[in-house]
Parts: structure tokens; C-alpha cells; sequence
């Protein structure tokens, strides 16, 4: 019997789990404990304090699953740690909206990219023109299998199709991971949940194919929106936000994937006492708490806390209620689902929104790390915005 197997050695690897949980807990504590003594910019800070606080919850929920691996305790805190990898999604798609100055400013930027392609193209512009031009036609090329969208989502800042359909696929992952862990639910319940890739019977097929369609369009439309916006996010320096996000939700999935694959196949002999579903969760479960440690260093550097303006200490209390708010999310949810005839308002968050502290400690409303050359507003205003008026908004 190989060593890996052994019960000593799945109680070793569980407690030297422990360890690597506890420390990627307490750096992400600093990190976030950090922000909340310095909330200066409230809503780009509780954007990026929910995506920080991914990396605890992942390593504490896969702890915990390590001492119940095949229990269904191990299957249903599995289930609360992918509901808020879904919801971290969210937060990083609504800090990069923040960072642009909102869902509006963004638009009416895309209108002004395309007033000058359409200037260059009638030479007016000359050669800066026909360079926007293709900078502009790139976001939409055979390689990413955009082409034949350029004309039917043309940017326009009174069609705002483009960008709604990039919210909606990032946030319908969303609601399938939580309609997807009602239905494990109901049939781990019934017996008819057990994770074998080849038993049709069982639910678990079905459910990886649904979730696969889904992260694959979430994955798809944030591709999209980063080359739609790289121009404007390139002063906040976007690239390494990104990979974060996809090493936390894709890349931890694959990983998963590929092994629970290697038990099924018994190329990888399952640990003693437990069938292969269950050695795979419990490899999965200790290799992402030693990965949290790693990346809860790489979320220091991704969204350092020495970027925020400096100014007096924030009443950790107050920043406390403002954090843990979801007015923001319920607002954002039910404008990008509202049926296209009324989406010609958006609703973009003010950025001391719901925030109060002493008099003495107010915010700050400038941007972090505010680029000479470029004039990115870090948030509109509080209240809905035709097109119209946001335009004269941003120009204002």
C-alpha cells in the first residue's frame, strides 16, 4: 500500500493543512484589516475587500472539509465556498466598473472611440484616428470569436447592449452555482449524487456539464470586457487583478477536475476508506490551503492596501456596516436584468455611498493612484442617469 494512503498520512496532511489555512487567515486579515483602518474609498474598497476575502474562505472552508472528506459536511461548506467564488466574480467585474467611473462613463467613452474611428475614417484625424480605429476593431476579431458581433453590438451610447451582455454572463454564473447547490442538495438527499463522471445516473454529470457551460461563459465575457476596456484599466494596472480572479475560481476548478479524473481512472489509488470522489475532494481540499498562502501574498501585490490615499484612520466599525451592505448588489442585479427597454438608465453607486464616520475623517472622492495623463473619474453619481445627461455628466 503506497504511503499517500495511509490514514498517518492523510492526518498529517490535514494538520499541516491547518497550518497553511491559519497563515494564508491571518495574512489576509492584515491585508483586509488594513483597508478597513484606511476606508477612504469606500465602494472600490468593499468591492475589492470581498474579492481579499475569497482567499480565507476558500482556505478555512477546505480545512474544514478535510476532517469530514466524504461527510456531508465536506459536501456542504464545498458548496458554500463555490457560491462565494461566484459572488467574488461579481465584486471584481463591479470593481473594474468602479475603477472606469461606472457603467455610464465607460459607455461614453466607447461613444467617443467611435466618434473619432468615424472622424479618422472621413480623414479628419489622419493617422491617431486610424490607430483608435484599430484599436477599437481589435476587441472584436475572429480570435476570440467576436467578429460577427461587431455590427449587431455596435458601442453606442444609446445602445448599451454591449456592455449588458457582459454583466449578464458574468453574473448568471451567479445564480446557476446557486440553483446548481440547491439541486446537489436535493439529490445528495436522495442518493442520486455521486461523483463518478461515468455513472449517468448519478446527477454529478449534469451538473459538471451545466457548471462548465457557465464558467465558460463568465471566463468568455470577462475576456471580452478586457479587451474592450484595457485602454481605459491600463493606469490601474489590470493584469495581474485578472489572473488572481482566474487562478482563485478557473484554474482551482481545472485543478479539481483533472484530479477527481485521475481517482475515477485509478491512474492515482484512492486513500484508504474512501472511494475515489473522496480522495479526489480531500487531495483538492489540501492542495488549495497550501495555494492560499501564495495567494493571499499575490492579493497583496494585486490590490495593495499602500495605494489608498493616505489620510486619518477610519472607524473600523463604521467601515464594518458599509461593507457588509448588498444594497449595491440587488441595485446591479435587477438593472442588468431589466428588460432592454428599460436599461437606458444606469445606476452607478456614489462613492461614499451609505458610508458615514466622523466629520473629521471624511473620504476622500479622488481615485487611487490618479494617472497624469489620463482623467478617470472613479465613480458617477448616486442617482439614475439617462445617456443624455450622463454625457453632459462626464464632459462636465
Amino acid at each position: 500500500m503506497p504511503w499517500y494512503v495511509t490514514r498517518q498520512a492523510t492526518l498529517l496532511a490535514s494538520l499541516l493543512a491547518c497550518v497553511f489555512a491559519i497563515l494564508s487567515v491571518f495574512i489576509a486579515f492584515l491585508h483586509i484589516r488594513h483597508h478597513l483602518r484606511n476606508y477612504h474609498e469606500p465602494v472600490v474598497q468593499r468591492y475589492t475587500i470581498r474579492i481579499v476575502l475569497m482567499v480565507p474562505i476558500y482556505a478555512v472552508m477546505s480545512c474544514i472539509s478535510l476532517f469530514f472528506y466524504g461527510s456531508i459536511v465536506s459536501f456542504i461548506v464545498t458548496l458554500v465556498r463555490d457560491i462565494y467564488e461566484a459572488y467574488t466574480l461579481y465584486n471584481f467585474l463591479a470593481l473594474m466598473l468602479c475603477l472606469l467611473g461606472g457603467p455610464n462613463v465607460l459607455v461614453s467613452k466607447w461613444k467617443e472611440d467611435a466618434q473619432t474611428t468615424q472622424r479618422g475614417e472621413n480623414g479628419d484625424q489622419g493617422g491617431e484616428a486610424v490607430e483608435d480605429h484599430d484599436e477599437l476593431g481589435s476587441q472584436f476579431s475572429w480570435w476570440t470569436c467576436t467578429c460577427c458581433l461587431k455590427d449587431l453590438l455596435k458601442i453606442d451610447i444609446n445602445n448599451p447592449l454591449f456592455l449588458r451582455m457582459i454583466r449578464q454572463g458574468v453574473m448568471q454564473y451567479i445564480f446557476v452555482k446557486i440553483i446548481l447547490a440547491v439541486f446537489q442538495i436535493v439529490l445528495k438527499c436522495v442518493g442520486k449524487y455521486e461523483e463518478q463522471l461515468l455513472n449517468f445516473e448519478s446527477g454529478y454529470v449534469y451538473c459538471v456539464v451545466v457548471y462548465n457551460v457557465s464558467i465558460a461563459i463568465a471566463l468568455y465575457s470577462l475576456v471580452v470586457f478586457y479587451l474592450a476596456t484595457k485602454k481605459y484599466l491600463k493606469p490601474y494596472r489590470p493584469v495581474l487583478k485578472f489572473a488572481l480572479v482566474k487562478i482563485i475560481i478557473f484554474v482551482t476548478f481545472w485543478q479539481g477536475l483533472v484530479i477527481k479524473t485521475l481517482f475515477m481512472f485509478h491512474v492515482i489509488e484512492p486513500l484508504k476508506g474512501l472511494n475515489s470522489g473522496a480522495s479526489g475532494d480531500f487531495i483538492v481540499n489540501f492542495l488549495i490551503c497550501f495555494e492560499c498562502v501564495i495567494l493571499a501574498g499575490l492579493n497583496i501585490l494585486g490590490f495593495p492596501p499602500g495605494t489608498v490615499k493616505k489620510g486619518k484612520e477610519t472607524n473600523i466599525v463604521h467601515s464594518l456596516k458599509h461593507f457588509v451592505r448588498m444594497n449595491d448588489v440587488l441595485m446591479d442585479t435587477a438593472h442588468t436584468f431589466l428588460p432592454n427597454q428599460k436599461y437606458s438608465e444606469f445606476v452607478v453607486i456614489n462613492a461614499h455611498e451609505g458610508f458615514q464616520q466622523d466629520e473629521e475623517q471624511s473620504p476622500s472622492p479622488e481615485p487611487t493612484q490618479p494617472p497624469e495623463d489620463n482623467d478617470l473619474p472613479l465613480i458617477a453619481i448616486d442617482e439614475p442617469l439617462s445617456h443624455e445627461s450622463t454625457v453632459k455628466a462626464a464632459v462636465a
